[in-house]
């Protein structure tokens, strides 16, 4: 399809709703995967007996049938034995951030569906580990931190092409909305947006509490709205051109998401890990 021939019409990265920068800055959070560090495996008197038992924990926690998340204090581990849990669980491909009363600043380690969580608050910090599809924060805060009404302004601003109809399509996906169903997804790649367009749906979507990001070959950029519900994924390329720019009504989206296989996948590579440790040095 060639581009629009109205020059009001512009590509949908540039809407102010995703910002002018490249995506949403996570502060505090890993650097991008190429720089992702290795995997450590160490010798068996490098883990504490508190540490390789949390580690078992988790192995089975990973292994046990699919269920709510399970969190683990780190609180009884010493600084050293943290930091070599740090390596030896490395780092994963997703990174959240979610703002609210505390921030929670989340990283996947390479173990899919392994969440290491800091919860920052104005009295101090603290850390955790938690097993399971996502961070039960992210979905707290999806349902929480965000309104369950979409009002559309009558009549409408000037200068609109797309909006009104996609913001009461939206809506109405927000009232039929049937939880554990798929996500609905809104393609923008390809809909002509004006400038009019792009200052309303951000006025009227705002800025929801949870924004993240997921690296791989590519990257995906979740940020949530302040409308429940409502998220707005972008898709990346190697090069970082985006290839797809949609809005899905529904829960937490599956690019965020560890699946069961996932889960399963992680607590055999564990096991792995944990045989090689209890071998004798």
């Amino acid at each position: 399809m060639s581009a629009p021939a109205d020059p009001a019409v512009r590509s949908h990265r540039r809407l102010p709703m995703f910002g002018e920068t490249e995506g949403p800055v996570l502060v505090g959070l890993p650097a991008p995967v190429q720089a992702r560090q290795a995997v450590h495996l160490p010798d068996r008197d490098e883990l504490s007996p508190a540490a390789f038992e949390l580690l078992s924990a988790v192995r089975d926690t990973l292994l046990a049938p699919p269920g709510t998340g399970v969190v683990f204090s780190l609180d009884e581990l010493e600084a050293r034995d943290r930091q070599e849990m740090w390596q030896v669980l490395g780092e994963g491909e997703v990174s959240i951030v979610v703002q609210g009363t505390s921030r929670y600043e989340i990283e996947e380690t390479s173990l899919t569906g392994v969440f290491r969580v800091r919860t920052r608050k104005q009295q101090g910090e603290a850390l955790h580990l938690e097993v399971g599809a996502v961070p039960a924060i992210v979905v707290a805060a999806a349902e929480h931190g965000t309104s369950p009404e979409l009002p559309i302004e009558t009549p409408p601003p000037a200068g609109l092409m797309n909006a009104q109809p996609l913001l009461a399509e939206l809506r109405h996906r927000m009232a039929t909305l049937v939880p554990g169903a798929p996500n609905h997804v809104v393609s923008l790649t390809l809909l002509p947006l004006s400038d009019a367009d792009g200052a309303y749906l951000a006025r009227t979507l705002g800025a929801g509490p949870v924004q993240a990001e997921s690296r791989g070959y590519g990257t995906c950029r979740v940020r949530a709205t302040a409308r429940r519900g409502v998220w707005a994924v972008q898709y990346f390329n190697a090069m970082d051109a985006m290839i797809l720019d949609t809005l899905e009504v529904g829960g937490v989206p599956d690019a965020l998401i560890a699946a069961p296989t996932d889960l399963q996948d992680s607590g055999a590579r564990l096991t792995e890990l944990l045989d090689h440790l209890r071998e004798p040095s």
